[in-house]
């Protein structure tokens, strides 16, 4: 019922979305994109029609996808932020892995929902970067509520499922969880860049798009 009336609400969202454009005269393309030149854009439909367009300033948001950091079986085991939506059931157990808002996020969600929740952390806590404060206090917040931290671990190093289809968990600090039904990764995004210029070549999460060959600066 929950995920339901999630899906339902996004949707409403998406709908709303899409009049405000209409309403302010906005164009929708969909397709794959590619730079021709610094004012020109190439637009691949499904159907395989290319169509170009051209503006006096082009602005780069892509947005991102979640990233799968290397180690055995993490891509196959492991579900994404995306797939924390798709979820059907509540898990009994929960390995969130990441440091970052939205790993904090859906820890927190998935504990004050009853999971027993395990937040894996590369270094001394999670959100290091934000105030100190700030972050001290979550650390000490998720500490009361029950979720268990894993910390200073330098990672994930391997998932593996066992016949039941629960998952093991070792970390590089040589930590091992147990009998995970669940283990999300929230390791950062990567940039959907890599086809905005087929002559280039490209680096994930990089500053730079390089998009020097198609006069882009």
């Amino acid at each position: 019922m929950l995920k339901k009336r999630r899906d339902g609400y996004v949707k409403r969202l998406n709908g709303i979305y899409e009049n405000g454009f209409k309403s302010a005269g906005v164009e929708g393309v969909f397709g794959d994109c590619t730079f021709v030149d610094k004012h020109t854009v190439e637009v691949m439909a499904k159907d395989g029609s290319k169509t170009q367009y051209t503006g006096d300033k082009i602005v780069i948001a892509t947005g991102g996808r979640p990233h799968f950091p290397e180690g055995e079986g993490v891509e196959e085991h492991c579900i994404s932020s995306d797939g924390f939506f798709e979820m059907e059931e509540l898990p009994k157990v929960a390995v969130v892995v990441g440091a970052g808002y939205i790993a904090v996020e859906l820890a927190g969600v998935l504990n004050s929902l009853g999971s027993e929740v395990h937040l894996v952390v590369r270094k001394g806590k999670a959100i290091r970067e934000f105030d100190p404060m700030i972050a001290d206090g979550l650390d000490a917040e998720m500490i009361k509520a029950g979720i268990i931290i894993h910390r200073n671990t330098n990672g994930v190093a391997k998932v593996v499922a066992d016949e039941s289809g629960k998952k093991n968990v070792t970390l590089n600090s040589g930590d091992v969880i147990y009998g995970a039904n669940v283990v999300l990764m929230a390791a950062g995004r990567v940039p959907n860049t890599e086809d905005l210029c087929v002559e280039c070549e490209w680096a994930p999460n990089t500053e730079e798009l390089h998009l020097e060959s198609c006069g882009v600066k």
